[in-house]
């Protein structure tokens, strides 16, 4: 079985909106998850926990321009520390981070908008190429559970983990950015306005169930 083909036009911290109508705590950690594997953003763990900074040494010109607009947004809000300095821990960070992260949300519905996935006066509704395309991705979610090595360190790496990860198919006890991802859910998913009250408990509860990997709204 070859490399199993992303959607073209999809990234992870798309996929929140695009199957329950909303941008979620998980399609931001999916989204960081993402931009350390393409290498902009250095996520590390120490005695004090977890920590994210970006990397400007690993972000020439020629490869921001394939960022999107909320990828941008979230590097401007994430620290930028000199590198013989210590980033801030998650729970530092989230302590500080809520308004940045709203502005990263706002460009996620924008970028949906621009695709045309999305209405411009009714975000939470899809038009019909966005509904077409959503189908897409339902689809992509159920062959990523047929990747061979699913759910350990050899099958969904690379590219495919922030998808993996979003759609409950990676253990954080298997994949350390697996756990960073816990990690960042549990430090930020509190945060006024990120998820109805209803799925707290289920959500810090089962984010990483594989078992979940049809419900989005699930913690991250």
């Amino acid at each position: 079985m070859g490399r199993l083909a992303i959607p073209k036009g999809l990234r992870p911290g798309m996929l929140g909106l695009l199957m329950v109508r909303r941008v979620i705590m998980g399609d931001i950690a999916a989204t960081i998850v993402d931009l350390a594997e393409r290498g902009y953003i250095a996520v590390d763990e120490a005695n004090s926990g977890w920590s994210v900074r970006v990397v400007p040494a690993r972000m020439p010109i020629q490869r921001q321009q394939v960022l999107l607009a909320y990828e941008r947004q979230l590097l401007a809000e994430l620290p930028m520390p000199p590198a013989s300095q210590p980033a801030p821990a998650l729970p530092d960070l989230a302590a500080t981070l809520g308004p940045g992260l709203d502005r990263v949300r706002k460009e996620v519905v924008r970028e949906a908008v621009r695709q045309g996935w999305v209405r411009r006066w009714s975000h939470d509704q899809l038009t019909g190429s966005g509904e077409r395309f959503a189908a897409q991705v339902s689809a992509f979610g159920r062959r990523l559970r047929e990747v061979p090595g699913n759910g350990s360190s050899d099958g969904l790496t690379g590219a495919l983990l922030p998808y993996a990860l979003r759609f409950h198919l990676v253990s954080r006890d298997q994949i350390p950015l697996a756990a960073f991802a816990a990690a960042w859910a549990e430090a930020f998913t509190d945060l006024p306005g990120w998820r109805s009250p209803e799925y707290r408990r289920r959500e810090r509860d089962d984010w990483y169930n594989p078992q979940a990997a049809n419900d989005l709204l699930i913690g991250w």
